[in-house]
């Protein structure tokens, strides 16, 4: 039996022990704890082993030689021997590395070895092929493959497919168990006080809603981001209708009676309008409406491609009224009033007991009440113009009526009263009256000029 050294491996530990392991081919791993002097520390203990080393494997293989010796004669052999021998080879080591204190072989000193019989291919290998005697194993046993067994089961078609329609013998089931509807249910019963479930708002998905729904508080409808529209699938941007489309909301009373409503409609010439409509409440059988159109006209109207403001019916709606006024009107040019003689009789020139009259009405300068209230006497501005009451007054000295005259403006209403004047039409008065006193100047100073 020959032993040989394979490798020697020295380590150390933080108390600075070397760990010293030799494995032999064919005998088991020699292990070795070597203890350190107390007066080195363990980066000397390093520094020592490291340069026994080569004592170490000197030992060993002495060690080794003693037992391929004794083996020769016997099977076992007392290891206390090699401690000893590797004791002696580091006799002059021991003030600094200390003594051999262990040897593990799988037992502790003074044990013995036990060298072992002759070892097959297969101690050594480890293949499975090496191994005399193997039973015969099936096909299955190295493919893992359902089909090479032998002796298999049929099976029915469900049992590879997984499918409900290969099951046999199935239940017949009604209606609703594959439609989840209430509606699909037989014997529902009679629900008092509940909407059926097409005619209610779930919470996701999308969905057609039908009759009509009542709420007991203020309903709010909140989203995020872009928030709700409302979606005509009768219409088409671009594409005029066969006729008229229109939808929107709308405000009812408890009867049904629309009190107002805010609409879009596209007719067939692609116009398209925003309406505000609100309803006269005077009595629920008037049907009076006051609507105002947001507009977009197209290319066939004289303002194409200029989104306007205006009412739904020619020259019947105010902007404001007496008690209701705008503040002021920002505008980039004037008003434009209508004066077509097609819509004008009775055109006749102005005559001279009214301007008479005007003649006497005096320009003046003043500052509005809500002005000084606001901000004070001094800093309220002042601004030229007319007072209504006292064109009112002259008028009546000189026997006319003022408010058959388009010039002045009184409204009541409950709470209060006011005068109004159209100024356009006191200035163009006032512009007559100094037409006929310059023509009645000129006709003086064209007598004069005669009798000189």
């Amino acid at each position: 039996m020959n032993y040989e050294i394979e490798s020697v491996d020295l380590t150390v530990n933080i108390a600075g022990e070397a760990n010293i392991s030799a494995n032999i081919v064919g005998a088991q791993p020699l292990a070795i704890t070597v203890g350190k002097a107390a007066e080195i520390d363990a980066g000397q203990a390093v520094t020592y082993i490291e340069s026994g080393k080569a004592e170490v494997q000197t030992a060993v293989a002495a060690g080794i030689a003693e037992i391929q010796e004794a083996a020769e004669n016997s099977a076992n052999k007392d290891l206390s021997n090699l401690t000893a021998i590797g004791e002696a080879r580091f006799s002059e080591k021991q003030d600094v590395i200390g003594d051999l204190t262990e040897i593990r072989n799988g037992a502790t000193a003074g044990a013995t070895a036990v060298q072992p019989a002759s070892l097959a291919t297969v101690a050594t290998s480890g293949k499975y092929t090496d191994l005399s005697n193997k039973p015969s194993l099936a096909t299955v046993a190295t493919s893992g493959s359902y089909n090479d067994l032998s002796n298999k089961p049929n099976l029915a078609t469900v049992a590879t497919s997984g499918k409900y329609s290969d099951l046999s013998n199935k239940p017949s089931l009604a209606t609703v168990a594959t439609s989840g509807s209430y509606n699909d249910l037989s014997n529902k019963p009679s629900l008092s006080g509940y909407a059926a479930d097409n005619a209610v708002v779930h919470l996701t998905g999308t969905e057609t809603i039908n009759g009509d729904k009542t709420f007991g508080n203020t309903p709010y409808v909140t989203k995020s981001g872009a928030g709700v529209s409302l979606k005509n699938t009768s219409q088409t941007k671009g594409t005029a209708p066969v006729s008229e489309t229109w939808g929107g909301i709308s405000w009812e009373d408890v009867n049904g009676n629309t009190m107002g409503r805010v609409r879009q409609r596209y007719n067939t010439s692609k116009v398209n309008y925003v309406e505000f409509i609100v309803y006269k409440a005077n009595t629920a059988s008037d049907s009076s409406s006051a609507v105002m159109h947001l507009v977009y006209p197209t290319s066939g109207d004289a303002y194409a491609d200029t989104p306007q403001l205006q009412p739904n019916g020619d020259n019947n709606r105010n902007l404001g009224t007496s008690s209701y006024r705008w503040k002021q009107l920002y505008a980039g040019t004037t008003t434009i009033s209508t004066s077509d003689e097609r819509v004008k009789q009775g055109i006749e020139n102005v005559p001279d007991e009214v301007l008479d009259a005007w003649g006497e009405v005096g320009f003046c300068r003043y500052k509005f009440n809500d002005a000084v209230a606001q901000k004070g006497i001094n800093n309220a501005r002042y601004h030229i113009g007319l007072v209504a009451q006292r064109i009112k007054r002259i008028f009546t000295v000189h026997g006319l009526n003022a408010f058959a005259y388009g010039l002045i403006c009184y409204d009541e209403w409950d709470g209060g009263d006011r005068y109004a004047l159209r100024y356009e039409e006191c200035l163009c008065l006032e512009a007559a009256y100094q037409r006929r006193r310059a023509d009645r100047i000129e006709a003086r100073l064209a007598a004069l000029e005669a009798r000189v």
